[in-house]
């Protein structure tokens, strides 16, 4: 009988030790809505393309639907001096651009002119490219040019 009556109280006592109150429960959920502002309030707030373009040695994986990897056009981007050259496909070509806020433009371009069998299209079509660039994008690892119409023409990848 005593192991009965002993069985029945800790039963009782299993059970009514983790019954929550509605008190209990309120706290609990008043807890968790202050620490979710706490964390919104101390989270950065971030606006699309305010990461400018980096100074370095860009390789183009695709002009519009494109692949570029037969022809490995690349070029360099000098943020301090505001310069861009390169290679593209079958010349080397150099410029000048402005960048701000996500908006990026090229300007006077110059390309050597040496004649080759294949490439001349696709070169026509990456300079091209360049001068209808008016923004830039990031979608992950690659950088996007594109046009006024938000357009994608280019994609890149900066080299590791």
């Amino acid at each position: 009988m005593k192991l009965r009556y002993i069985a029945f109280l800790l039963i009782i006592f299993t059970v009514t030790a983790c019954k929550e109150t509605a008190d209990n429960k309120e706290e609990k959920s008043k807890e968790v809505e202050n620490t979710v502002e706490v964390v919104e309030e101390t989270q950065p707030k971030v606006e699309k393309n305010i990461r400018p373009l980096e100074s370095g040695e860009y390789f183009t994986l695709s002009i519009g639907e494109t692949s570029a990897e037969k022809y490995k056009p690349h070029f360099n981007l000098n943020v301090e001096e505001n310069r861009i050259s390169g290679f593209s496909g079958c010349n080397n070509f150099s410029g000048s651009f402005t960048m701000e806020d996500g908006n990026i433009s090229f300007d006077k371009m110059v390309s050597t002119k040496k004649m080759c069998a294949e490439g001349m299209e696709f070169e026509s079509q990456f300079l091209k490219s360049l001068e209808e660039t008016e923004k830039f994008n990031y979608k992950g690892y690659t950088i996007q040019f594109l046009n006024e119409d938000d357009e994608v023409l280019m994609k890149f990848k900066i080299k590791d």
